[in-house]
Parts: structure tokens; C-alpha cells; sequence
């Protein structure tokens, strides 16, 4: 009886613990060498298909890439040495917020046209970027971090200085180069221009039926959780 007992109680904790867990709203679509997911302090192994959740700590390693579909209608992917952590990752009957933290490295992002209550945010050590188009990409300098630039492809990206520097519009085909005190925006030169090609690759990953794999991937999840906490230790106690 008492071992019946600690089961009810065991799967009741873990229906509770989801229903508490913010809705996984990003799905790996893309991964190749190196890479992993930092969630509560543990690794986890990357793999496609595998759920990224809002808090997950996202690296890239060697000459690994990443690719993350989300719901919202976003797609972003993370060259070789980048760091990044998703920071908020919502959607909800008002529209979506989401914003990225890059640590390190490079992140380019395509989405589709913003409502008026959605947000996407890329943050940088010297800059912010709010969105206002659909693809621009963020790369940090690696000598310390000490400036941070964003190249937009098309549409347009607010960008801020993180210690004061006044918000401008960076148009298609410009970037800014930003120290967190002083912004400096220029048109795209040829190398630029020719990493752009990212976002045609891009539209190879993205995936039609995204919120049938999310919803099969949560399941599956659900699933393995239930069946740890019922083989758990503490149902082995005897009556």
C-alpha cells in the first residue's frame, strides 16, 4: 500500500512540475560538430529534434553549428565558438517575446514580420538589438569582447549601446559597430555581404510541421520523466 502510495505521489509531483515548467517553444532543426545544452548545470547532448527551453544555457564548440527553430516563426543559427542563452521565450494570447544572449561568437537571425506585441531581442556585452525586419546577424569581437556589431541583410534593426550609447536604425545592406558607449554604422562591404548567403541556408532547416514535432518531442519527454520517477529509489520502500 505504502508502495502504491509513493507512485501517486511520485507522478502527481512530476504532472505539477510540468504544468509549472514554461511551455517549450524551440526545436535543434540543425546540428553539426561539436555543441551543447547547459540546462540547470547539466549537459545535455545536442541532437536534431532535441527541445531548448527558455533559460538553456546554448554552445557551439570547435567547428560545431546550431540551428533553433522557434514557434514564434523565428530561426537562428549559431557559428562555431558562440554562446548564448535564452533568456525569455514566450508566446502567448498577446503575441511573443523572446531574447537571446550572446555571450560569444556569432548569431544570425531570419523571422517573420513582428506583430505590434511581439519582441525579439538579441543582446550583446555592448549592445542590444531589437528587431524591426527579418534577418540580421550579431557577431561579437573576440579580442575581450570589447565591441559588437550587427549586420543586417533585410528589413531593419533598432540597435542600443548597453552603457548609454543613443538607439539607431540600421537599415538593409548597413551595420554598426557598437563599445556599449559609442556607435559607428557604415554600409556592407563585399565579405559582408557574402556571409549573408547564411539566410539561404537557413530556409533549407525550417521545419513545416514544427509544432507537431514540438508537441511529439514534449510527449516523449513526459513519458521517460514518469517512468524515472516510478523506478526511482524511493519506490522501492516496503510496506
Amino acid at each position: 500500500m505504502q508502495k502504491l502510495i509513493v507512485s501517486i505521489f511520485l507522478v502527481l509531483l512530476a504532472v505539477q512540475l510540468q504544468a509549472e515548467e514554461p511551455k517549450a517553444l524551440a526545436l535543434v532543426v540543425q546540428a553539426t560538430g561539436k555543441s551543447e545544452i547547459v540546462r540547470a548545470g547539466k549537459s545535455v547532448g545536442v541532437k536534431v529534434n532535441e527541445l531548448v527551453k527558455k533559460g538553456d544555457l546554448l554552445r557551439t564548440l570547435g567547428d560545431g553549428t546550431m540551428s533553433v527553430q522557434l514557434s514564434t516563426g523565428a530561426i537562428f543559427r549559431m557559428a562555431p565558438g558562440t554562446e548564448v542563452i535564452l533568456q525569455d521565450l514566450v508566446r502567448d494570447s498577446t503575441g511573443f517575446r523572446v531574447r537571446l544572449d550572446v555571450k560569444r561568437g556569432s548569431l544570425a537571425s531570419k523571422l517573420d514580420k513582428l506583430g505590434k506585441s511581439d519582441a525579439y531581442v538579441v543582446s550583446t556585452p555592448t549592445a542590444i538589438a531589437g528587431v524591426r525586419g527579418t534577418e540580421f546577424l550579431v557577431e561579437i569581437a573576440q579580442a575581450a569582447s570589447t565591441a559588437s556589431s550587427v549586420l543586417v541583410n533585410d528589413g531593419s534593426v533598432a540597435v542600443a549601446g548597453s552603457e548609454g550609447a543613443e538607439e539607431q536604425v540600421v537599415p538593409s545592406g548597413s551595420k554598426i559597430v557598437s563599445d556599449g558607449k559609442a556607435m559607428i554604422q557604415s554600409l556592407l562591404d563585399i565579405h559582408e555581404k557574402e556571409k549573408m548567403r547564411i539566410f539561404a541556408e537557413l530556409k533549407n532547416f525550417q521545419r513545416a510541421n514544427f509544432e507537431t514535432l514540438v508537441e511529439q518531442q514534449r510527449k516523449n519527454q513526459e513519458m521517460m520523466q514518469q517512468m524515472r520517477q516510478q523506478n526511482s529509489p524511493l519506490d522501492q520502500v516496503q510496506p
